[in-house]
């Protein structure tokens, strides 16, 4: 008995009391105005000492990464080589105790993501540019005999549009370096290998048909 009545002095402390709204005196001279800019001020400044103090710990932790593998920068061009050189041996033996953080993961993914964003690019380029050149090509060849100027000017839209994609795959592979939110990474990757999944599935639905 003794057990269920502290059992239930416990619950009934726990429960958490109502809030209630405070009541904060300005000064005579502060108007409501003036101290909702002094909270919007504080907090600007507030998220820009934690970025500085983010940006300082992604310094020092590439440092500290660079100095593991023994990267130093060179102004020769052979001893930046021999340096790079010595560097990825020692990113092959590196220690198991001083592999820390995501850095590998981050880079694997970023650079499938680059590849993928950079062959889109070069296919989107090319179809632009074969678009545009195909019916003249043709017609210097003999392949045909006049010239289709209503449906040259379909096949200009159409590349019009590839070369639109190719500049937009262009940004996005730029930007892609410079990514730092970890979790909107992975979530771009997730949705890239989801799109390329629902191609090939309707690739295959295609030619079964």
């Amino acid at each position: 008995m003794g057990k269920r009545r502290n059992k239930k002095n416990t619950k009934q402390n726990i429960t958490p009391t109502p809030l209630q709204a405070v009541n904060i005196n300005l000064p005579e001279n502060m108007s409501m105005e003036e101290m909702q800019h002094m909270i919007a001020c504080a907090i600007i400044e507030a998220e820009e000492i934690k970025a500085q103090k983010e940006e300082e710990q992604q310094k020092i932790a590439k440092e500290e990464w660079h100095r593991k593998i023994g990267y130093k920068k060179y102004d020769n061009i052979f001893l930046q080589f021999f340096n790079f050189i010595k560097s990825l041996k020692n990113i092959l033996f590196l220690p198991k105790k001083d592999i820390k953080g995501d850095r590998a993961s981050t880079a694997f993914l970023k650079s499938l993501l680059s590849t993928f964003f950079r062959g889109m690019k070069c296919i989107t380029l090319f179809f632009g540019i074969l678009l545009i050149l195909y019916l003249p090509i043709q017609r210097i060849i003999g392949v045909i005999n006049h010239f289709p100027g209503l449906t040259y000017i379909v096949f200009v839209l159409h590349a019009f549009l590839f070369l639109i994609s190719s500049s937009l795959f262009r940004m996005l592979e730029v930007e892609i370096d410079n990514i730092k939110d970890r979790s909107y990474l992975f979530g771009l990757f997730t949705s890239v290998t989801s799109f390329i999944s629902i191609i090939i599935a309707i690739i295959a639905i295609v030619k079964s048909a």
